[in-house]
């Protein structure tokens, strides 16, 4: 299964998904679409060797039942951090546990035996709301657009993707 920025394979039972990340924006004219790395990371179990230059910065996830990892590119140099057993959460600025998101919902990810009744909520422009949506000052609309949830352990995985663009009103 794939899809822009996420990609699950069940046999090998690895998942990936790629956030955008902050930083220095690769040059227009050579830039190319971070939309398969996903996809090849999976299938190879690694971060694919590319021309990091040629894309935005990126944090792309890979887990598998060995251990998780985020490759992090922020337009100058790419970055590797292990990810504990467990629950993670990995935003747009990457594992920064300093985050008011991370802060305010790890702990209740890791409580809760049901992570879509947190998923539930309205976005916010609130920087520690779990979904974001606010307004730009040149009317541009900053928003999430997806959530998505792996569980990995030795009985299989289970994923779990939401689509937040289909409803109009978030």
């Amino acid at each position: 299964m794939g899809g822009p920025g996420r990609a699950l394979a069940r046999v090998s039972r690895r998942a990936a998904a790629l956030l955008n990340g902050r930083g220095q924006a690769a040059p227009e004219t050579t830039k190319i679409s971070r939309g398969d790395l996903a996809l090849r990371a999976v299938t190879t179990g690694d971060m694919p060797r590319v021309e990091f230059a040629r894309y935005d910065p990126f944090h792309l996830v890979l887990a598998e039942p060995s251990g998780a990892r985020v490759f992090s590119w922020d337009g100058v140099r790419l970055g590797v951090a292990g990810l504990a057993e467990g629950t993670s959460m990995v935003v747009n600025t990457g594992v920064d546990p300093s985050s008011e998101r991370v802060a305010g919902f790890l702990p209740r990810f890791e409580s809760s035996s049901d992570w879509r009744e947190l998923l539930a909520g309205d976005p916010s422009d609130d920087p520690g709301a779990l979904l974001v949506r606010h307004e730009l000052p040149d009317g541009r609309v900053f928003a999430s657009l997806s959530v998505m949830t792996v569980e990995l352990d030795p009985g299989g995985v289970t994923y779990d993707f939401t689509d937040l663009t289909a409803d109009p009103d978030r």
